[in-house]
């Protein structure tokens, strides 16, 4: 049975090596400008999040007679 699980491991290691080695350089290149998009994303959705943050704290801090 340990034999029998270790063969499959193996097969899979090397299908994983291999389409590793057939993978473009063009799609590595892809997949790290689709990771810097999502970090990008990320970082302007909590910029708008405070943003928002700080405008209803204004808002509930002013007078709504001095508008």
């Amino acid at each position: 049975m340990e034999a029998q699980k270790a063969y499959i491991k193996s097969i899979f290691k090397k299908l994983s090596d291999y389409t590793r080695s057939k993978t473009p350089k063009g799609m590595e290149c892809l997949n790290a400008i689709l990771s810097n998009v999502r970090t990008l994303k990320e970082r302007a959705e909590d910029f708008f999040k405070k943003k928002t943050q700080y405008v209803k704290e204004y808002a509930s801090e002013c007078d709504i007679n001095e508008i």
